[in-house]
């Protein structure tokens, strides 16, 4: 499962990194609560690992929840309960509710602040669930992990590096752009220039 928050709030993770430690903890409450509810089982509790992403495909800055979650509950007692199909919407109501919650507990945002994204048609938050890994497949949860531990660059994407110092880099997507200018302060201006993404 990936969290996502819009880009206007993620500055206050940017310049107070306390604050990215607390959202792992925020997704895991939030899905123990959702399958509770949806299972009927207050003591149950999902098996989940989490990690925190700072950085978006092209290395900018973009904080986020990446999240190996268990497709059901364990009981105090030591069984396992399957979870039903369950839609996405009641994670995404949660997970901006906390987000909101901890950035005005923080004093970061204010409930005017709230409700005016509240009101915009897309709110800038995510949660997608949509890949799942079969019990039993060793090989596509090890490429899921690489992938939550991976570098901000890949070397195999790396696909020319020319005499004058410029790099092209394979870009998840295909359209031809450069990376983010020095304007964002994602990248020094030097680099900015010399990488070319497609």
């Amino acid at each position: 499962v990936v969290f996502t928050i819009p880009k206007r709030l993620r500055i206050y993770f940017r310049f107070d990194r306390k604050l990215l430690g607390k959202l792992p903890k925020i997704a895991f409450d939030l899905v123990r609560e959702a399958y509770q509810a949806v299972l009927g089982s207050n003591d149950a509790v999902p098996g989940m690992v989490a990690a925190v992403q700072t950085f978006g495909e092209l290395a900018h800055w973009h904080p986020h929840v990446h999240a190996i979650v268990t497709d059901g509950a364990f009981t105090p007692y030591g069984s396992f309960i399957f979870l039903p199909p369950i839609a996405v919407e009641p994670f995404l109501k949660l997970w901006e509710h906390e987000v909101f919650k901890l950035l005005m507990d923080e004093g970061k945002i204010t409930p005017e602040t709230v409700g005016q994204m509240r009101a915009w048609r897309h709110s800038g938050f995510s949660v997608d669930k949509s890949v799942l890994i079969k019990a039993g497949d060793r090989d596509a949860l090890e490429r899921l992990v690489q992938y939550i531990a991976r570098c901000p660059f890949s070397l195999d994407r790396i696909l020319k590096l020319s005499e004058d110092g410029h790099v092209v880099y394979k870009a998840e997507h295909d359209a031809c752009r450069r990376f983010p200018g020095p304007a964002s302060g994602d990248l020094r201006a030097g680099v900015s220039r010399n990488f070319q993404v497609f």
